[in-house]
């Protein structure tokens, strides 16, 4: 797989969300929030350390049977 700085890729991509999956059935941690847009709506998010040090970030919503892509790029708040 490429380095994802090589892509320019949109989470609409059907690669990203491939991506996301892979990770979460090899045991990634997935962390339940709620989300500020829309208000009270839950939300999972999902961190990747990348091998350069940064963080790949990813958060998704569930909407019954159809998942929403909310975010995905790498991190800000890392500061890397």
């Amino acid at each position: 797989m490429p380095g994802l700085s090589e892509w320019n890729i949109f989470f609409t991509d059907p690669r990203t969300f491939e991506f996301i999956a892979e990770q979460i059935v090899a045991g990634c941690v997935v962390a339940k929030l709620v989300l500020e847009k829309p208000p009270g709506a839950v939300g999972y998010e999902m961190k990747f350390p990348w091998p350069d040090g940064r963080v790949l970030y990813a958060k998704l919503e569930l909407k019954g049977q159809n998942v929403f892509g909310r975010s995905f790029h790498f991190s800000v708040k890392t500061g890397k």
